[in-house]
């Protein structure tokens, strides 16, 4: 590689590998987190010495939060009869946001 090229990384494309992920790479199929390990395989923090300084907290505010909030929850409903449509800036999102009814007791 020459001197001074240009180096792109897509975390996007990466997470997206059916050699790795299998033909499903591209559905959101939350239960492949349970029997997986994806060591270099799955990067949102990045990794090795130049891994985000804000990983544990990230993650420690997204557990206590949600917990928090799942405590004063009865019950969650799906309000989208939609499928899923993908929206990249930073992090990928729902292009149409995301509609659940929530209720509280």
């Amino acid at each position: 590689m020459p001197k001074g090229s240009e180096i792109l990384l897509s975390f996007n494309a990466l997470h997206r590998r059916k050699d790795v992920w299998g033909q499903n790479a591209d559905d959101f199929i939350p239960e492949r987190w349970t029997t997986t390990d994806p060591g270099w395989s799955y990067l949102p923090f990045s990794g090795g010495p130049r891994i985000c300084p804000g990983q544990r907290r990230a993650l420690a505010e997204c557990a206590y939060i949600t917990a928090r909030l799942l405590q004063s929850v009865s019950k969650v409903e799906s309000r989208d009869d939609q499928p899923f449509e993908e929206f990249l800036k930073i992090t990928m999102q729902n292009a149409r946001g995301v509609m659940v009814g929530v209720f509280v007791e």
